[in-house]
């Protein structure tokens, strides 16, 4: 029963109705164990379904399908009118098509045409007798007539009616829109309701191709652009085999190949798609390790935060960090959440202050603003710093500003905190919250 469920299975992943019903009798035939009948079947199915696919194209406008229906219809009314010559032309177009539509309307892949000429040229062994020696008629096996009935399924009746460059253009306008989520899960909705959802395997290569190379086209609005890298996530999820060999390959050649700034939206996709750098080879991942350990840091910096979640590039990120002056650091705190990263050359900074105006830019610019990221005992250490390391910030309004935002925070009691204050030395700071807490 399991190879009668498989067979049924193949019937319902048919696109159409009609579909459907052309491949039944194939079906039926591999059933009763009537194999050339079965691949003759098959054929046919697939040039119907063809035809039917030109027809649906030339109503929507598709001016090739069009030019290759006429000719079609042509050789049927030659026949209908008794002209010999129309047979002839009838059967080379059946012969035909299968290229015909590859060429012009790229609905199949290399791959994909040759196992389609190999059902052709099976198709013409069980046919025609005089393809044999004489006495010996072909027969196939249960196998390949099987194969034959997978492929032009899976190739042909199981995929809408879309040309191939079409398909592309349309996930292109798509995810060019100012619409389509720059979030992964959210763009494979859209992804899915799209002309690449049950594509072929050659039009799920283009589009990610498309999109690839999009992403780096200079003074384009998709270079390095987040709709992207979420519509190459979300075909990643839907036909990963297929589109994740495809961008390593991708990224392998470009790494080589493209400018500095280019190289750019290679590190930027290679963080987005975790997988990509997962999978990227040494050449890839070298060249990354690099760039962060010696790129221009008003370029780096964007990316420290992501690298230093990578073991390989770790202990480089917190290297480029550890060299950052005050406002680079404030721009990684604020635009480039580099959070607890920040803090142990944040503290550096305060431990080193030497006047009340250093004081001040630094707690404004880097201890404020870590403020929440503080654990206890750094908390602690910076009310330990005027003490341990003499620098210049009691008195000063920035570390004012840090004692008055500690008052109620569940990091650290009322006890605990004027504790701290008499033990460090910072008895005016005790005063100072009495008063506040009178007022």
């Amino acid at each position: 029963m399991e190879r009668l469920t498989d067979l049924d299975e193949l019937v319902l992943r048919c696109k159409t109705e009609t579909a459907r019903g052309y491949v039944s009798d194939a079906v039926n035939c591999y059933r009763g164990g009537a194999y050339r009948a079965c691949i003759v079947s098959t054929w046919i199915a697939v040039v119907f379904d063809l035809i039917d696919k030109l027809r649906e194209l030339s109503i929507s406008g598709n001016a090739v399908a069009t030019t290759i229906l006429n000719q079609f219809e042509q050789y049927q009314a030659q026949i209908s009118a008794g002209n010999m010559q129309g047979i002839k032309s009838a059967l080379e177009f059946e012969r035909e098509i299968i290229t015909t539509v590859k060429d012009q309307l790229q609905f199949f892949d290399q791959q994909e045409l040759t196992d389609l000429i190999r059902l052709r040229e099976d198709r013409h062994r069980c046919a025609h007798p005089s393809f044999q020696k004489a006495g010996q008629p072909y027969r196939p096996s249960a196998e390949q007539a099987r194969m034959h009935l997978r492929n032009a399924v899976t190739h042909v009746l199981s995929q809408s009616p879309v040309q191939g460059r079409s398909a592309i253009d349309e996930v292109m306008v798509l995810v060019s829109s100012n619409y389509f989520p720059s979030d992964r899960t959210q763009a494979r909705t859209h992804i899915e309701h799209s002309a690449v959802a049950r594509a072929t395997e050659g039009l799920v290569k283009g589009v990610t191709d498309a999109l690839f190379f999009k992403y780096f086209e200079p003074n384009q609005p998709l270079l390095f652009s987040q709709n992207i890298v979420a519509a190459l996530g979300a075909l990643l999820d839907i036909h990963r085999p297929v589109v994740e060999a495809r961008l390593v390959q991708h990224m392998a050649r470009i790494s080589t190949t493209i400018d500095d700034h280019g190289f750019l939206g290679v590190v930027l996709m290679a963080f987005d798609l975790p997988e990509l750098w997962e999978l990227s080879g040494p050449p890839v991942r070298n060249k990354i390790l690099n760039f962060i350990t010696a790129g221009e840091i008003s370029q780096v910096i964007a990316f420290l935060k992501d690298a230093s979640e990578k073991p390989e590039l770790h202990n480089a990120a917190v290297a480029r960090i550890n060299e950052l002056g005050v406002d680079q650091l404030s721009s990684g705190i604020i635009n480039h959440h580099l959070g607890r990263l920040a803090i142990p050359k944040a503290l550096g900074y305060y431990r080193s202050v030497g006047s009340w105006n250093s004081a001040n830019e630094i707690s404004e610019k880097l201890i404020i603003p870590l403020f929440e990221q503080f654990t206890p005992e750094e908390i602690d250490e910076v009310l330990r710093i005027p003490r341990d390391h003499r620098a210049d910030l009691v008195g000063s309004t920035g570390y004012m500003k840090f004692i008055q935002r500690l008052h109620g925070d569940p990091r650290i009691s009322e006890a605990q905190l004027r504790q701290k204050l008499n033990d460090y030395g910072l008895e005016f700071y005790v005063r100072q919250l009495e008063r506040a807490g009178e007022t």
